[in-house]
């Protein structure tokens, strides 16, 4: 695959990070009366978004790794980006579910746990520009 190959599946991933992060989700919460019903849509997409990103970055690896190109500064930000959604996907997660279902939505553990969650996102989706950025400048 070429660059321009590799240029639009990071910009296609990086994409669908802002667009379920940044667009969606907030619609669901702006158009839906029912807070409950957006947040458990809303999780399910952040869900989905996950597994995108672990497919992205697989193909992004298997990309470099047949052009020769696999060096370890190239992969840091990318599995820097995964790693922060999976430890949001497997860890925060549970915790927020656990949270919501014992003391409920309103608690302050639950916002606490979905602030972090939130600012995982966002350093993941600052990464994503970043790489974005710097796959243009190669």
């Amino acid at each position: 695959m070429s660059n321009t190959g590799e240029r639009l599946l990071v910009t296609l991933w990086v994409g669908s990070l802002w667009c379920i992060g940044y667009i969606v989700a907030p619609a669901l919460f702006a158009f839906l009366d029912d807070r409950t019903l957006a947040g458990d849509i809303a999780a399910e997409l952040f869900r989905i978004e996950t597994w995108i990103s672990v497919g992205c970055f697989l193909l992004l690896i298997a990309i470099w790794f047949f052009a020769g190109r696999v060096a370890t500064a190239r992969v840091l930000v990318p599995a820097l980006m995964v790693g922060l959604l999976l430890v949001s996907e497997w860890v925060i997660g549970p915790m927020i579910a656990n949270a919501k279902m014992q003391q409920g939505a309103d608690s302050s553990e639950f916002a606490w746990l979905h602030g972090l969650a939130a600012m995982l996102y966002l350093a993941t989706s600052g990464l994503g520009v970043w790489l974005v950025v710097r796959r243009r400048e190669e």
